[in-house]
């Protein structure tokens, strides 16, 4: 498995684990850069300048699938693009599912992903939605 491709799997499973309660949403913070952007499913962009603000904005996605009772996240599909030595462009397929293993929602989901010293870094989420992802 390639070095992003370790990257999304830890990024997957600490998703999960903090959905579960085993993991503090903080946990997330270490796979992003600290100064990078969000583009929302509206069109919306925010500039996210702290791990603070990485925090609030993933509690708020928590929030949202433990209303939806998801207990696990899944990629149905992965496939990189590389941008040369530096960063890679990442399409992941989302599917998150109940603990009966009904699906909860699914969607594609945008990274930027930076190939930084000590570790990769997403330096820009963007999110899709729709049927058939």
């Amino acid at each position: 498995m390639s070095e992003v491709g370790q990257f999304l799997e830890s990024y997957r499973a600490t998703w999960e684990a903090v959905i579960r309660g085993s993991e503090q949403i903080a946990a997330l913070s270490s796979f992003f850069d600290a100064n990078c952007f969000m583009l929302a499913v509206d069109g919306t962009v925010k500039s996210v300048q702290s791990n603070a603000e990485i925090d609030a904005f993933n509690e708020g996605r928590l929030n949202s699938f433990r209303e939806g009772r998801v207990d696990q996240c899944t990629f149905r599909g992965v496939d990189t693009i590389s941008q040369g030595p530096h960063a890679t462009i990442a399409i992941v397929n989302w599917e998150l599912k109940r603990s009966d293993g009904s699906l909860e929602r699914a969607w594609r989901h945008y990274y930027t992903i930076a190939h930084a010293e000590d570790a990769p870094r997403i330096l820009v989420s963007a999110f899709q939605t729709g049927a058939g992802l």
